[in-house]
């Protein structure tokens, strides 16, 4: 009991030192503050840029090469504001035309298309396709197949050639791209995504020979541990 009524006691003490340092204006009766008014003013017109939402400008190698970056920043500067992200699906005999030479040493073309968008304020995204379908080149390097890697014609060109999917050979040449690309890009303030789709038509992950659910399963995981 004497210990509750020490409690009691110096709670009381608080609460009075507390009210004596309360400031309070004549008459007793405690000032309100002054209140702020925002205005605000209708904007139906400017775009607010949504991370990861949103348009994003697509800069891609299909059917024909890589945009000129000067003609590039031309035609799609008027549509920059609305935009958050330049998408980059490119081979990716376009990053690694022969072993160990990338783009972004050595392809100053490549280099004006990616400045141009971190002095427009845009992100980073990326599509490396390996499937030369419906494409103008061979999307994975020659090296590759030089090296051994099993191959298949590409429908749209027989004269163009895919990796078989599970080819070891394919599979640890692209690995180490992978390695020396997440060393360039691995960087949230640069890059807002990297998709894995990688295989199949288009980069797709679709139309694939010779496909078995065991074959999927697996290379759906190693694309995600590459």
């Amino acid at each position: 009991m004497a210990s509750y009524k020490r409690l009691v006691l110096v709670a009381g003490i608080a609460v009075a030192a507390v009210a004596a340092t309360a400031v309070v204006p004549y008459g007793g009766v405690t000032a309100a503050p002054s209140p702020t008014v925002a205005k605000l003013k209708w904007d139906g017109e400017s775009t607010i840029r949504n991370p990861g939402m949103g348009w994003m400008i697509y800069a891609e190698e299909f059917g024909s090469p890589l945009a000129d970056a000067e003609e590039f920043w031309a035609t799609v500067d008027p549509h920059v504001e609305e935009a958050s992200v330049l998408y980059l699906r490119v081979p990716w005999s376009r990053l690694e035309p022969s072993e160990g030479r990338y783009a972004w040493d050595e392809d100053e073309n490549y280099q004006r298309l990616v400045d141009g968008a971190r002095e427009r304020g845009l992100r980073l995204a990326f599509r490396v396709f390996v499937d030369s379908q419906d494409s103008h080149r061979q999307a994975t390097p020659q090296y590759v197949f030089d090296a051994g890697a099993v191959s298949y014609p590409a429908l749209s060109n027989p004269e163009l050639h895919n990796p078989t999917i599970d080819d070891v050979i394919f599979r640890e040449k692209f690995e180490t791209f992978l390695a020396a690309f997440g060393a360039e890009y691995d960087d949230p303030a640069r890059v807002d995504f990297i998709d894995m789709n990688t295989v199949g038509w288009w980069g797709e992950m679709h139309s694939i020979p010779g496909l078995t659910e065991q074959t999927w399963t697996d290379t759906v995981q190693w694309l995600g541990t590459a």
